[in-house]
C-alpha cells in the first residue's frame, strides 16, 4: 500500500472517530428505562427517566445522593476536577474509595447507569466517602495554569502522566479534605488501571503508603491479543505513523472532543460515510444485550465521548505494535535523551508494585482479552503475593460500569475493601 493511500485511510480513520459524539447523540430517543433492585443489584422494570441532557450533579440529585465539586492542581501545572457522592447515611462511614474512568469518559460513568446499579451509587449505600476522578483532557479537566487548549503543549502528555500525576494530585486532595491517612481502595476501568500500573510502576512507594487497595476492572496493559477492531486497526505501523502526523499537522489533539464544532463536521462525515461511522462506534464501543443494560446505552452514549489527548490512543498503539508494555516511543533520537540514552523506551516494571490488587476482567471483553490478562497475572513480573484476589465476571469491556448485573461489587469488591481496611497491612 502506497504512503498516499495510507495517509488517505488514516485520515478517513481518525477524522471519523470524531463521529462518535454525533452518531450516539442521536439515539437520545425516549425509551423505557430499568431500575434496578437495589437489595441483589439486579433489575425490574420502573417508570422512565431520561439522563442524557443531565449533568454530574442533576444526575446525583434526582436520586437523593449528596455530591460536591472540587478542582485539583497537579504538580505540572493541570487543574482536574474532582467530583464527589458522599455515604448515603450520613452517619456512618465505612471508608473512602478514588475511582478513574475509562478513556473517553469522564466521572459519570459511574453515575450513569440505573440508579442501583451505578458503581458511585452502590458504594455510597454500603456508607463509602465516594470520590471521582476526572483526567486531564477531559470535558471536566480542560484547565491549565499557564496553558490553553489551543496551545500543542497542552496535549503533551498519555496515561503515564495521569499515573505519576493526577493519581497523586488527586489522592493528596482527598486525603486532606477527608483528614485521612490513606484511601481504603482504588477502582480503576480500563484506562484507569494502565494509569495505576503505570504510576505505581514508577512510585511504588507512594503508591503503596496512601493506597490500600488496587480495583482493577478490565485491566488494559497489554494488547496482543484484543479483538477490538477500531484499536487493532489503528495500531497497524502505517497507519499509527500516519496517524500521529496526521494529527499534529491538523491540530486534533483533542481526541473526540465533545465541542460543537466537532460534532458539525462529524455529522456531515457520518452523513457522507455512514458505514465508516458504523465501524467506528462498533469499533470503540464494546456493548453486549447479554450482559449490559442496554437500556441506559442513550444515557450514557450522550456524554461520550468526554475528550481524551490524543497520546494516549497512540500510546495503546504503540504497546499492540511492540508487543510489549512500555514507555511512550517519541523516537530513536528523543528515546535516548529521555531515558537514559536508549534507542528503546523501557518497559514499565510491575516487579516494583506494593500494593495488593484484586482484578476482575470479563469473558466477553473484546479491548481486556482474557489472554492478555492472563499475561498480566502469571508473566508480567508482578508479585503473585499482591494478587489477592482474581475473578473472571461474565462482561464485556463496557459491563463493569454499564452492566445489568452488578453484584461482583456487593458480593466481592465490598467485602475485600472492608478486609485490608480492617486488616491495614499488606499482605505478602
Amino acid at each position: 500500500m502506497t504512503n498516499s493511500v495510507i495517509f488517505l485511510a488514516t485520515a478517513a480513520f481518525v477524522v471519523s472517530s470524531y463521529i462518535l459524539i454525533f452518531f450516539n447523540k442521536k439515539r437520545r430517543e425516549n425509551i423505557l428505562h430499568l431500575k434496578g433492585n437495589r437489595e441483589n443489584n439486579t433489575l425490574e422494570k420502573h417508570e422512565q427517566y431520561d439522563d442524557t441532557n443531565h449533568n454530574f450533579s442533576e444526575i446525583c440529585e434526582e436520586h437523593g445522593y449528596r455530591h460536591e465539586k472540587h478542582l485539583v492542581h497537579t504538580d505540572d501545572s493541570y487543574i482536574l476536577r474532582l467530583d464527589r457522592v458522599l455515604p448515603a447515611s450520613q452517619t456512618v462511614v465505612k471508608g473512602v474509595v478514588f475511582m478513574m474512568h475509562d478513556i473517553e469518559d469522564s466521572s459519570i460513568e459511574w453515575v450513569i447507569n440505573s440508579e442501583p446499579l451505578a458503581p458511585a451509587f452502590i458504594l455510597s449505600r454500603a456508607g463509602f466517602d465516594v470520590w471521582l476522578g476526572n483526567n486531564r483532557g477531559n470535558d471536566f479537566s480542560l484547565g491549565h495554569e499557564n496553558l490553553t487548549i489551543q496551545d500543542e503543549a497542552y496535549w503533551d502528555f498519555d496515561w503515564e502522566e495521569m499515573g505519576i500525576y493526577d493519581i497523586p494530585a488527586f489522592v493528596n486532595y482527598i486525603l486532606q479534605a477527608t483528614n485521612k491517612d490513606i484511601i481504603d481502595a482504588y477502582i480503576g476501568h480500563s484506562e484507569g488501571t494502565t494509569q495505576f500500573f503505570a504510576g505505581a510502576s514508577l512510585l511504588p512507594e507512594y503508591y503503596a503508603a496512601h493506597i490500600g487497595l488496587f480495583v482493577a476492572l478490565a485491566p488494559v496493559v497489554r494488547l496482543d491479543h484484543s479483538t477490538n477492531k477500531a484499536m487493532v486497526y489503528f495500531a497497524r505501523k502505517g497507519v499509527l505513523r500516519v496517524s500521529t502526523k496526521l494529527i499534529q499537522t491538523l491540530g486534533l489533539y483533542d481526541l473526540m472532543s465533545s465541542s460543537h464544532t466537532s460534532k458539525w463536521i462529524l455529522g456531515k462525515f457520518c452523513g457522507a460515510l455512514p458505514r465508516l461511522c458504523q465501524f467506528i462506534n462498533q469499533g470503540f464501543v464494546d456493548w453486549s444485550g447479554e450482559v449490559d443494560n442496554l437500556d441506559r446505552e442513550a444515557d450514557k452514549m450522550a456524554h461520550d465521548p468526554a475528550g481524551s489527548g490524543w497520546r494516549n490512543l497512540i500510546h495503546y498503539g504503540q504497546i499492540i505494535r511492540a508487543k510489549r508494555f512500555q514507555r511512550f516511543d517519541y523516537g530513536e533520537e528523543e528515546n535516548q535523551r529521555r531515558y537514559g540514552g536508549s534507542s528503546t523506551p523501557p518497559m514499565y516494571d510491575l516487579t516494583q508494585i506494593q500494593n495488593s490488587i484484586a482484578v476482575y476482567h470479563g469473558d466477553l471483553d473484546a479491548l481486556s482479552d482474557p489472554t492478555d490478562v492472563a499475561w498480566l497475572l502469571n508473566e508480567s513480573g508482578l508479585p503473585h503475593s499482591r494478587i489477592i484476589h482474581q475473578e473472571m465476571v461474565h462482561a464485556g469491556h463496557n459491563t463493569f460500569s454499564m452492566g445489568k448485573n452488578m453484584t461482583f461489587l456487593s458480593e466481592s469488591v465490598i467485602p475485600l475493601i472492608e478486609k485490608i481496611r480492617n486488616n491495614r497491612t499488606i499482605i505478602s
